[in-house]
């Protein structure tokens, strides 16, 4: 059973760890916005064929970590199944960085959260695809 768990993961080269990638996804002008998140993508010449994702959920909306938390695994989790089930075409030859910003005021439920992602991702990719061409 311990080992099922393992599989549902992010995995680590998938996730923005440095400060740097966080600075270059946010300067970034390719941005959709949702009913209760702000999605953020940009185009890494450096990394071919990887997208890092990062989650973020304000704590000036939400004073507690443990609602912060349930909402960030909430998004992961929408963001592994949205990714497996949508038609996204993703740039060749680079990697991309996707930042996912939480911005409504209360905790949705994990299936609003995964039908907007599923709708949203498709729309950013074609956005980040028409601003590389």
């Amino acid at each position: 059973m311990a080992t099922l768990g393992l599989h549902r993961r992010l995995p680590a080269k998938e996730r923005i760890k440095s400060l740097k990638e966080a600075e270059t996804l946010f300067k970034s002008r390719c941005i959709v916005r949702t009913e209760s998140m702000v999605l953020r993508t940009c185009e890494v010449p450096d990394n071919p064929a990887v997208t890092k994702l990062l989650v973020a959920v304000p704590k000036k909306i939400f004073k507690r970590a443990v609602d912060r938390n349930l909402l960030k695994r909430r998004m992961r989790e929408a963001y592994r199944n949205a990714k497996v089930t949508s038609e996204i075409e993703m740039p060749k030859n680079s990697g991309v960085l996707l930042g996912l910003v939480y911005h409504h005021s209360e905790i949705r439920k994990f299936s609003d959260i995964f039908s907007e992602l599923q709708l949203s991702l498709p729309a950013l990719f074609n956005k980040l695809n028409n601003s590389i061409k």
